[in-house]
């Protein structure tokens, strides 16, 4: 457990802002990052894309900063930024030099309130995200990754991708960005995440000198994100052709939340099944079997229920049912307790060196606090990496079963096209 996450601070403004504070006394930066809770799982019908192209616009221009100045100004003070959205978040982070940090305080104060969306920065930074959207769909994983999304989730939730489907972006009007705006950036649905060589009780005053008197706006049109997801009990197919010489089999399958209780064991599944040269999925595919060229897992951190992504290339000539009945078989051995303690305990050590990898800088730090704090709670990352020092063979089986050896999954098949 490192030591630092048991230093951070919490602090809550009456406007409902909540503030995390982690002092690193021998650190010369200081992050700061404000964690909206919001994103592409909040958006309506017709409005997909809205959250991104919003955090696109925080940049473009406020009722203090204008066009570019945020910019500027961050250069000019030797600082970085930048910015992410998810499904049910939209984070901004800045590091600057622990003597003059607070100036994104000040950026970050304006933009809760003053963005403009100026018509002519709007449509600018409209043609740079559908131009995103276009290299996304030259991506073949990506093109699985959508349709199947779609087809478990539906229009809403984690249905359609992060950055919007490109009719909607086209249309987004801006008048529907300023709503949607209005409505999800404020102090009661935001954290400020400060990491570094701050000091804690002057960072909390300029925080309240700066925000404290931000009034939230009416609930009024909220949305609550995604809400739980589940997998109809048989499976889901799709199937296409694209130009190339590759067969690819996506398949997925159910997987926890961040609050979920077997969110840590199946941190360590995942490393078991697929993670080196001694995971179980890649000595029986890739060695044992030679039916595969490549293959990669990948599921999201999120509040509710999502997908656990498999992604194979199939080598010439193997056919896509073969793979999936191996990728099952290995499955239901895990089920079934077919793994040796010396590869729980490998997976396990793999899985805790992974967790304390994604604490290894400022930024690193900022980000988990902040995701962690706006999808669950932050005190919930602490736990994760306990509990995943801890586990047992029970635990492992336990989500094994749960998300693996129940039969739902979904299938996307990409055939070569010559």
């Amino acid at each position: 457990m490192p030591v630092s996450l048991t230093d951070v601070l919490e602090y809550r403004l009456a406007n409902g802002l909540t503030v995390l504070s982690l002092y690193e006394p021998s650190s010369p930066v200081v992050t700061v990052m404000i964690w909206y809770r919001v994103g592409s799982a909040y958006e309506a019908r017709g409005e997909t894309g809205t959250a991104h192209f919003i955090e696109h616009m925080m940049f473009r221009g406020t009722s203090r900063f204008g066009e570019g100045e945020i910019d500027r100004r961050t250069s000019r003070c030797g600082g970085t930024s930048n910015a992410y959205t998810g499904y049910e978040f939209t984070a901004y982070f800045f590091v600057f030099s622990a003597d003059r940090w607070s100036v994104a305080l000040e950026m970050e104060a304006d933009r809760m309130q003053g963005c403009l969306f100026e018509p002519e920065a709007l449509e600018r930074e409209r043609e740079v995200i559908l131009e995103e959207i276009a290299m996304e769909q030259d991506d073949p994983w990506e093109v699985l990754h959508w349709e199947i999304d779609r087809r478990v989730f539906g229009e809403g939730g984690y249905g359609h991708p992060v950055v919007g489907l490109a009719e909607d972006v086209a249309r987004l009007e801006r008048s529907r960005l300023q709503d949607f705006y209005r409505r999800y950036y404020r102090p009661d649905r935001a954290i400020i995440v400060l990491v570094g060589g701050h000091q804690p009780a002057l960072a909390l005053e300029k925080v309240e000198a700066l925000f404290g008197g931000i009034r939230p706006s009416g609930r009024e049109g909220v949305r609550e994100g995604a809400g739980t997801v589940r997998l109809s009990p048989g499976p889901v197919y799709w199937e296409t052709k694209r130009p190339g010489h590759i067969d690819r089999l996506l398949l997925a399958y159910p997987a926890p939340g961040l609050d979920d209780q077997d969110f840590p064991s199946f941190l360590v599944l995942d490393r078991l099944l697929s993670q080196g040269r001694l995971s179980l999925l890649h000595r029986r595919l890739l060695e044992d079997r030679e039916l595969i060229s490549t293959f990669s897992t990948d599921f999201e951190e999120t509040k509710c229920s999502s997908l656990y992504y498999l992604h194979m290339e199939l080598l010439k000539g193997i056919a896509p049912e073969q793979v999936a009945q191996e990728v099952q078989r290995v499955f239901e051995g895990v089920c079934e307790g077919r793994f040796s303690a010396e590869e729980l305990k490998r997976a396990r050590n793999q899985t805790v060196t992974s967790l304390l990898a994604d604490l290894e800088t400022g930024v690193d730090r900022a980000f988990q606090l902040g995701l962690y704090g706006t999808l669950v709670r932050w005190e919930r990352l602490r736990e994760v990496i306990e509990r995943v020092s801890r586990l047992t063979m029970e635990d492992l089986q336990r989500a094994a079963w749960r998300f693996l050896g129940s039969g739902s999954k979904a299938v996307g098949l990409q055939r070569a096209r010559t």
